[in-house]
Order: structure tokens, then C-alpha cells, then sequence
């Protein structure tokens, strides 16, 4: 563990930008199974440290660690999580800060870590520290294995000379943890832990640094716009929309003809509302390859959000003749058909959706949503319940199950799902509003007008101008 000078006062606990937290919460004994199995043990001429997992290429695995834990000439071995002792037959030294990179081969399988987002990181937010702790003795003590959990205190607005960032707290980081992961409570990687606050006369004053996993990640770009497109589809799939643009600007940079990075770029913009930068993207994508299915697929999507249904239905009906199989176009183009209230069209198309992917639980709930608003009440609990056997934590389901419950006058049932679509969507603005409805209809105006200011309230903040509205106007009627 290397020392790091003391923070500047106003530092320790500064707000820090971006302070979305991710939804789901592992427990922390999953986190440390994560941990457990990415994390390796790195031995040679030096004390020791840790590293972990990063990829697999054919039987080559890549480690990622501090460079300050293999800058010594000489041989190195990797201690997996098995007990298993792997030679490295490669370490290189990544410019800009405190990183290294290792590599070994073996047949034997190990997990590779998922990274996560570090600019996304939140103050007080809980993260875990995982590495091998390296006794100053070994005739007194082993190396052993350590997962430390802590809390985020603050972030450097620039990193230090060695690339160091995230500080956070934890009651231990011992020596030869450096290079071990940091992560979130969802076990992915934000940092790599390497340094201590304080000196070799005051020794650690219970802060730590790690360096950002962006910065890693920015680092094995370079001019490959391949792997600028990879990194830009990982962060669409985290719901980082600015930080994937900025990856595909760059692959498009490299290389200006890449349909896909288009394409995908187009998605990040429409998820992030901008349509009609989305609809320029696709375009562009099509342009380059006429025979793009996805894009035209991805254009339709964002039409339909525009509400401009014939040229939605158009664009996922060439989809379709480019990839008759394409299962998520028969879905899509069923929804359109669905707003546009052509139900038999729909539901022609969510079936056809269905024999192509028969676990597709977006396609049963969409089929479900059509049956409802034919009246087909049971049917499209039917369809709700193939849904969640599929995809059991999907809160938009048990609330459109729960509107046909209601529908029914089953409204203990309704109630029923409502619970369980905020309980796993705590932020359903939407699931509030409708469990109050539910509320009303069983004469419960109490708990009724608590579920709408709850529902107002969720909805003023996520801009759902809709649901506020309607939220409001029942609290002002119950309270008249």
C-alpha cells in the first residue's frame, strides 16, 4: 500500500457530480463471491499485491493490478481464486498512472470482472475492497485473503500525479491489497485500491484512493474504433447515455464509415429523448448499409415515440423483409399496430413475435396490454403471468396485471400486484397512482390519497407531466 499526501480539508466529503445510484442492491455475500472469484494474488521479487480479472482471450487471461506492484524485474506468479498458481508470461505498463497489466494462460475457466461506471459514483455510497493482505512477516502470518467493506467520501475534481481519484473509507486496507478491486454493490469494478491517505510517520489515517476503472478503460482505446464501439455498447447497456455517445464519437472518428457505431449511437440518443438526433444517426447507418435491419428497426422505435405510427410501421416492415426473423421488429411493429388501437394486427404480430422467441416476456406483455384493451381481461392475465414466469422482476408487468385485475374488480389482487410493482421498482410513479385508484375502489381514501402525493410527487420529479396531473387532481378531489 502506498501512501498518498493528505487531502486538502474541503476535499473530505465534497459533493460529487453524477449521484445516480443503480437500482437492484446485491446482498454484500453475493458482492463478496463476485469479489472471491475475479480476484488473484500476484507474488515476486517485490512484497506482493493483488490484481483482478479483466479478460479472456482463447485460454489468455489479462489481470489488471498498480504498476507499483510489478515495476521490479524478475518473475511473477498469479495466485487464482482455486489456490491455483499461474506463471505470468507478460506484464505492461499502461502510460498516464499507477496500472499495469498481466497476462497468464491456462485451460482452467475463471470469472472476469464486469466494470462498472466510475463516473457515476455517489457520496457515501457503499463500495467493498477485496486484495491479499501481505503481512510485513511472513514467519508470523500468510498472505490472506481480505473484502473490506467502505464508503465513497469524496472525489478528486483532478486525479493525483498517479492517476488517483476516489477516496473512501474503510477500518482496514492492508498491505499487498494494492491493485485489488473496488467495487459497487452490485459487484462491479469502480476502482482499482492502491494507495493510503497519510505518510510513513503518521502511517494511514483511515482513507484510501483507487484509481478510476475509466481510466482503464479509456486506456485500452487507443486508434482501435472497434473497441471504442464495444466500450460505447457497454455503457448504453449501464444507462450511461453522454458517456456512450462520447465512445461512439470516437469510433466514428476512427473510422467514419461504421454503420454500427451509428446505429448505436442513435439508440443512446433516442434512450436520452433526443429523436431527432436518433432519427440522423439511423439514417446515417442506413446510408452506409442498406441492408441494416437493426437501424431500421431502431428508426421505427423512435417514430413510434414521436408518435408518427405509419412511418414507424413502414421502417420495422422493411426490417422484417431484410430478417424475416427478427422477432423484436414483429414486437415492435405490434406495438405500433397496438397505438394506433388496430388490436388484431397487434396481436397477429406479438404471436408471430412469440413462435419466433417463445420466452420472449416483452412480447407476451405486450400481447397482454392488447387483450386488455379489447376487454379480454383473463386473457391478458394469461399472457401477464407467462410474463413474469419468464422475467418474475419486471414492475411494469405486475402493474399492468394489477390494472386487469382491477378491471375485474379483484382489487385485493390489484393491490397485490401494485405492492409488488413498487417493491421492486420503489420510483414507480405510475404503480403509486394506480394502487391508489385501487384504494378508492375498496374505500380505504387514506391510504388512497397517500399513494397519489407519493405518485405526484415521483411524477413532477421524473417530468411524467401526465401522471401528475391526474395524481393531483384526485388528491384536490378527496380532499374537497
Amino acid at each position: 500500500m502506498k501512501f498518498s499526501p493528505a487531502l486538502p480539508t474541503a476535499l473530505i466529503g465534497a459533493a460529487i457530480a453524477a449521484v445516480q445510484l443503480p437500482f437492484s442492491v446485491a446482498r454484500a455475500e453475493d458482492v463478496a463471491k463476485v469479489a472471491r472469484e475475479i480476484t488473484v494474488r500476484i507474488d515476486g521479487p517485490a512484497a506482493g499485491g493483488s490484481g483482478f480479472i479483466v479478460e479472456l482471450e482463447g485460454n489468455t487471461y489479462t489481470v489488471l493490478t498498480n504498476w507499483h506492484v510489478v515495476d521490479r524485474e524478475g518473475d511473477y506468479t498469479v495466485r487464482t481464486g482455486d489456490g491455483q498458481q499461474h506463471r505470468v508470461s507478460q506484464i505492461r505498463e499502461l502510460p498516464g498512472a499507477d496500472l499495469a497489466v498481466l497476462s497468464f494462460t491456462t485451460s482452467r475457466r475463471y470469472r472476469v470482472a464486469e466494470l462498472g461506471d466510475s463516473d457515476r459514483v455517489n457520496l457515501t455510497q457503499t463500495v467493498y475492497v477485496a486484495g491479499w493482505f501481505n503481512p510485513l512477516s511472513e514467519q508470523v502470518l500468510k498472505p490472506s485473503y481480505s473484502f473490506i467493506d467502505g464508503k465513497i467520501t469524496s472525489v478528486l475534481p483532478q486525479p493525483n500525479e498517479r492517476g488517483y481519484s476516489l477516496v473512501y473509507n474503510t477500518p482496514g486496507n492492508y498491505k499487498g491489497m494494492s491493485g485489488g478491486p473496488v467495487l459497487d454493490e452490485q459487484g462491479k469494478v469502480l476502482g482499482i485500491n492502491g494507495e493510503a491517505v497519510g505518510n510513513k510517520q503518521t502511517g494511514p489515517v483511515g482513507l484510501y484512493l483507487a484509481i478510476p476503472i475509466n481510466t482503464f478503460e479509456r486506456s485500452q482505446i487507443g486508434e482501435n474504433a472497434e473497441e471504442a464501439w464495444n466500450r460505447g455498447r457497454a455503457r448504453l447497456d449501464l444507462g450511461n447515455y453522454e458517456r456512450a455517445i462520447e465512445y461512439f464519437n470516437k469510433a466514428i472518428s476512427l473510422n467514419p464509415n461504421y454503420a454500427d457505431a451509428y446505429n448505436d449511437r442513435g439508440r443512446a440518443y433516442r434512450r436520452r429523448g433526443s429523436h431527432e438526433r436518433a432519427i440522423e444517426n439511423f439514417e446515417r447507418a442506413i446510408s452506409l448499409n442498406p441492408n441494416h435491419a437493426e437501424a431500421y428497426n431502431n428508426r421505427g422505435f423512435a417514430y413510434s415515440d414521436l408518435r408518427s405510427y405509419e412511418r414507424a410501421i413502414a421502417d420495422f416492415n422493411q426490417a422484417i423483409s431484410i430478417k424475416p426473423d427478427y422477432a423484436l421488429a414483429y414486437n415492435n411493429r405490434g406495438r405500433a399496430y397496438r397505438l394506433q388501437e388496430n388490436y388484431e394486427r397487434a396481436i397477429a404480430d406479438f404471436n408471430q413475435a412469440i413462435r419466433l422467441n417463445p420466452d420472449y416476456a416483452l412480447a407476451y406483455n405486450n400481447r397482454g396490454l392488447a387483450y386488455r384493451s379489447q376487454g379480454r381481461y383473463e386473457r391478458a392475465i394469461a399472457d401477464f403471468n407467462r410474463a413474469l414466469g419468464i422475467s418474475p422482476d419486471s414492475a411494469s408487468v405486475y402493474n399492468n396485471r394489477g390494472l386487469a385485475y382491477r378491471k375485474l374488480r379483484k382489487h385485493e389482487r390489484a393491490i397485490a400486484d401494485y405492492n409488488r410493482a413498487i417493491l421492486i421498482n420503489p420510483d414507480y410513479a405510475l404503480a403509486y397512482y394506480n394502487r391508489g385508484v385501487a384504494h378508492l375502489n375498496v374505500r380505504e381514501r387514506l391510504r388512497a390519497i397517500e399513494d397519489f402525493r407519493k405518485a405526484a410527487e415521483l411524477s413532477q420529479t421524473q417530468g411524467e407531466t401526465e401522471i401528475y396531473q391526474r395524481a393531483t387532481n384526485k388528491i384536490q378531489e378527496l380532499l374537497e
